[in-house]
């Protein structure tokens, strides 16, 4: 490495390095730091943080220049014009590889998904998806090992939560309840998570566009100005799950569970539904446009001020629901795939909550309507009627209420007391 530097001469054959061998030396010695800065510009890529990816980009540069200046110098001094014109294409393929590699990482880390090829290819074609219906290794991201426990569930029960969070009442706690996991703001473009059961994540403002949500459990998440366009969710729980200010695009449902849900000012388009379960759901200023609900269960259903176009439903009969207010636009008259009866909406999902411990799903999809319904209950009376007769009768009696028949009692009566005046 040093040129100025006198050698002992070798005494004997067997202390003697052939050309080749030198050769190869030479070259570990020279890459071994730009290995070294690539190894960890790969591995923190997969966390997209722009500031970061720069200064190891720029850092593995310098190092991959000066090591083409010295290697220029001591093949040029050493060794013939064929092994420096091997070396010369060997390093041009490297290089043009690399920067390939960087055009994709620029367009995941700071192009926005709504500009980004790779999310279009991902989204659209099959050539960037692994065995696993996540993304190719070489697409920077993150994914968890099967394997790796990321949640283990609250310990304790939900008064002492309560009163952790600061709230005396434990029909409160539904509304502080503890965040599994903060990913708020976060750029986490095709983020891994399959398989993995982890309730309560808060995606604020979160880019998870691309992502693998398959097979996983995310009961109770909520997902506010979240970009997840072109997401997996097929086999996945979304129970009690909320999404607002959100555009979802070239998104399918595959066999998702979504009962409970609540959704407010979100477009749906260009999206199939397809054998789900929206049982419960609440849609708030919901537009549908080009999508398929394809033997996908939408009773119990709330639509307040939704809007469809080219819509296609495959059902035997009307789904009962709980209310279709003001959604003009939405399929009615003697087409319409809905029936409101909040009664007969209710009755329908007997079997599911009417039992003795409820099942995680049900529990979180339940939580989350009947807080949404005292929240409107001043502005559907009848819906909160048959509520309460529902959860009133003897099969039902130990449905949690989470301070509901109580606190709608005062609301009815409030209600009734402005009709008369």
């Amino acid at each position: 490495m040093f040129a100025g530097l006198k050698s002992l001469k070798p005494k004997d054959a067997s202390e003697t390095l052939s050309r080749r061998i030198d050769l190869v030396m030479l070259m570990c010695l020279l890459s071994a730091g730009p290995a070294t800065l690539f190894y960890i510009l790969t591995k923190f890529t997969s966390y997209q943080s722009p500031l970061l990816f720069l200064i190891q980009v720029a850092s593995l540069y310098c190092a991959c220049y000066a090591t083409r200046i010295r290697s220029r110098e001591l093949l040029a001094a050493n060794f013939s014009k064929r092994i420096q014109t091997t070396s010369r294409r060997l390093r041009r393929l490297g290089a043009g590889l690399f920067e390939l590699w960087l055009l994709v990482c620029i367009d995941v880390i700071f192009l926005p998904s709504n500009m980004s090829p790779v999310l279009w290819l991902k989204t659209h074609t099959d050539w960037l998806n692994n065995a696993d219906g996540g993304t190719v290794a070489w697409v920077p991201h993150i994914e968890i090992d099967r394997g790796e426990h990321l949640w283990s569930g609250p310990s304790q029960i939900d008064a002492d939560l309560a009163a952790f969070a600061g709230h005396a009442d434990r029909k409160e706690y539904f509304m502080a309840r503890e965040v599994a996991m903060d990913l708020r703001s976060r750029n986490l473009r095709y983020l891994d998570i399959s398989m993995q059961v982890i309730p309560r994540i808060w995606a604020h403002n979160a880019d998870m566009a691309g992502a693998n949500f398959s097979f996983a459990r995310l009961y109770g998440s909520v997902f506010v100005n979240t970009t997840l366009n072109g997401a997996n969710f097929n086999m996945a729980s979304f129970d009690g799950a909320t999404f607002m200010n959100i555009d979802l695009s070239s998104t399918d449902f595959v066999q998702t569970r979504m009962k409970g849900s609540m959704w407010d000012n979100v477009t749906v388009k260009n999206t199939s539904f397809v054998n789900s379960d929206l049982s419960l759901a609440s849609f708030f200023n919901v537009s549908f446009d080009q999508v398929e609900f394809l033997t996908t269960a939408l009773q119990a259903t709330s639509m307040y001020e939704v809007k469809g176009g080219t819509l296609t439903f495959a059902a035997r009969e009307p789904f009962k629901i709980m209310s279709l207010t003001e959604s003009d636009s939405w399929p009615n008259g003697s087409n319409s795939p809905f029936q409101v009866n909040p009664k007969a909406a209710l009755e329908s999902l007997r079997e599911y909550l009417c039992k003795p411990t409820l099942t995680p799903d049900w529990a979180y999809a339940w939580g989350l309507f009947i807080q949404t319904k005292l929240l409107i209950a001043r502005s559907e009376p009848e819906v909160t009627k048959a509520m309460q007769e529902f959860m009133s009768t003897k099969a039902c009696e130990g449905l949690p209420d989470r301070g509901f028949k109580e606190d709608a009692l005062g609301i009815l009566a409030a209600a009734a007391k402005d009709k008369t005046e």
